[in-house]
Order: structure tokens, then sequence, then C-alpha cells
């Protein structure tokens, strides 16, 4: 099989990983629903002017996880040697077996963070049962507002904050 054949198919096999296998709160979400909601929030974010490879890279954004597993973002930042760790193999992975991420610009790139965390933060407000982890979300967004708040448009951080005050969505039969 050829190089490009196997790099997709591994890729499209990360898609199956399990997110929240840690938290028996939250309801287990697929790699694969995840990216499909970061990509929708990135165009979302951008009031429909995503570029191609914003949305793309959203679609990737987590596929070395196939070879690390998903690693809970509370362990990563309490061990940031494990961080460095996983960042370097989840690297190599990406260069050596997996679909290549795109180039982003640094608002790009901070509009993807952004979109990750508010995915997240939305998931657990939409399936936790008692809050827990919504709330560490909720810092989470918190922080990500603060550090990429002169990284994006206006805009884009109104966007999520309309979003992070918004109900669940309710759907009329």
């Amino acid at each position: 099989m050829n190089s490009d054949l196997n790099r997709f198919l591994l890729t499209l096999e990360s898609g199956r990983v399990t997110r929240y296998h840690a938290c028996p709160t939250v309801a287990p979400q697929t790699d694969a629903a995840h990216a499909w909601g970061v990509a929708l929030l990135c165009i979302y974010l951008t009031g429909g002017n995503a570029s191609a490879e914003l949305v793309a890279d959203a679609l990737l954004h987590d596929s070395a996880e196939i070879v690390t597993g998903d690693i809970p973002y509370t362990t990563k930042r309490e061990s940031p040697e494990l961080c460095v760790a996983l960042t370097a193999i989840e690297d190599r992975a990406q260069r050596e077996q997996l679909m290549p991420r795109y180039q982003l610009t640094e608002t790009e790139r901070a509009i993807e963070k952004l979109a990750d965390t508010l995915e997240g933060w939305l998931w657990c407000r939409k399936t936790e049962h008692i809050n827990f982890i919504g709330r560490r979300w909720q810092v989470a967004l918190a922080r990500a507002l603060s550090r990429f708040k002169d990284c994006v448009p206006p805009e884009v951080l109104a966007r999520v904050e309309a979003l992070a005050d918004s109900p669940s969505p309710i759907v009329e039969d």
C-alpha cells in the first residue's frame, strides 16, 4: 500500500478515538464528532469566512490521538513534562504516519483553539449530568478567551461570548 493511502487510512481511523473516557459523568464522544464540531465552530466564529485551511485543520487537529489516545487536558496541565513528551510523540506521528496538518496564521490558530475549547464546553453542557467537568471547561474557556483576545478580531470574541451565554438549542417537532 502506498504511503499516502496509509496516511489517509490511519487518519480516518483516528476519528474513532474516544474522548472523556476518564470522565464518568460525561457522555463519550468520538474525535470525529469533536472535530466536526470544531470545524463548524470555526466557520461560525468567522461569520462564514473561515479559510479552507482552517476548516481542514480543524478536522485534523486531534488525529495524532490515534497514537497517544485522548489524554485529559487536566493531566497535561498538571504535568508539563508529560505535555512536552506527548506533543513530541503527536508531532512525530503527524509527520510520519498521518495526513499533515495545515499551516495557519496566528489568528487562525487562535480561532481554532477557541473553537476546540468551546466545543468541549458545549459537549459537556449538553451531555454531563452533574456539571462537574462542565465547570472546568468554563474555566478553560475563560482562560482561552483571555489568552487569545488580542489575536482574534472582536467579532470572533463576540460570537464566542454569545455562544457561551446561549441556552442549549431546542429542536422543535
